[in-house]
């Protein structure tokens, strides 16, 4: 089977710099005339590297017809970490063909150096009792002096995210966090309330407990809608696509209109949740016609969402029905793909739906 993507790296083999972090720098292209929305995936060869790798950008993008996107993957080793070399790929699939193997990019290597031995450092006991005594001092000065407290800062209307940064900038931390119900969908995900609260004066590393809004939604009507308008609906009641089931229904001749969700329309979810979906796949398998009559080769490319176009005579002098000889293209292939017939015979107009075809078998 062909792919329908070309994945490259600029080099096989990370630099990475003293500080042990270096980037790879891929390239995907789209190998059809078509557009195909498209998603990177990392694929680390063992589970212990994953947190090294960052992909920057979005990992989910439109690829134009026979055009290529850029994709950085930024590298991080952790300090100590046993001298080898790691190896990970960033693959690819279609977003419209997740129900098929994923494409797999070349593998790059990490290398990883030996750490230079520590100089011996000799020790002194009076270091440990310096110590003791400024952290005494310390200690000290804290508890006798006032105003050692910090305010808490005002985190209701903000996301988790924004909440974190404002309280850790406080020198504070995010404590507990409990759902609450709410009908403004606005609000999703926002603080609603926050204990301490804002502007009291609290030790640092205190945590503050938030309540976060949660509504129950609507699933919307997907059905008949492309892959990214149902994704659109689906955010703007906060609702996410999990899995996609790639399926070839007969009469439907646009790759990627969904054609059932689960749960379905109408359905009542909590916010954040992820909804499945049915749709067409926009590469479909050219049926085998192989000892097929004209007629019967026609009608089977006509029901699996595929065109034809005939070389040859659909029946002979006698009036019975040609023996297919052969066909092309053959595989997988793009829905709506003309699929050439050949027959014995002088070459003539083929009949362009069902009825035709039985009228012209009928005569």
């Amino acid at each position: 089977m062909d792919t329908v993507f070309d994945i490259t790296v600029a080099s096989e083999t990370v630099q990475l710099s003293t500080g042990g972090t270096g980037e790879a720098s891929f390239t995907v292209s789209n190998k059809t005339a078509g557009s195909i929305r498209g998603r990177v995936v990392l694929a680390p060869a063992s589970p212990e590297i994953a947190p090294w790798l960052k992909l920057q950008g979005d990992s989910e993008r439109t690829f134009g017809p026979n055009k290529s996107e850029q994709f950085v993957v930024k590298v991080a080793v952790p300090s100590g970490t046993k001298a080898g070399k790691y190896n990970f790929r960033l693959d690819a699939v279609s977003v419209a063909r997740t129900d098929n193997d994923v494409i797999e990019g070349p593998t790059v290597g990490i290398p990883v150096p030996l750490a230079a031995p520590n100089p011996p450092v000799r020790f002194h006991w009076w270091w440990v009792v310096a110590a003791l005594v400024v952290i005494g001092a310390l200690t000290l000065v804290f508890k006798l002096i006032p105003g050692n407290d910090v305010v808490v800062p005002n985190v209701v209307a903000k996301n988790e995210a924004d909440a974190d940064t404002a309280l850790t900038t406080a020198n504070l931390k995010l404590g507990t966090e409990q759902q609450v119900i709410t009908k403004d969908l606005s609000q999703i995900d926002l603080i609603q309330s926050q204990q301490p609260a804002a502007a009291s004066k609290v030790p640092a590393g205190t945590p503050v407990n938030v309540n976060v809004a949660v509504a129950i939604v609507t699933v919307p009507p997907l059905k008949n809608l492309t892959y990214d308008a149902a994704k659109q609906a689906l955010a703007q009641v906060h609702l996410t696509i999990n899995t996609v089931t790639n399926v070839n229904q007969p009469g439907v001749t646009v790759g990627g209109q969904v054609l059932d969700s689960n749960p379905e329309a109408g359905s009542q979810l909590q916010s954040d949740s992820s909804v499945n979906l049915t749709v067409q796949a926009a590469f479909v398998n050219v049926p085998n016609l192989s000892g097929l009559n004209s007629f019967a080769a026609m009608a089977l490319v006509a029901a699996n969402n595929l065109t034809f176009q005939l070389d040859g005579s659909p029946i002979a002098s006698n009036g019975v029905p040609q023996i297919v000889s052969d066909w092309s293209p053959k595989g997988q292939v793009p829905i709506g793909t003309a699929i050439t017939i050949n027959l014995p015979g002088v070459k003539r107009a083929p009949p362009r739906n069902l009825t035709q075809i039985l009228t012209l078998r009928a005569k």
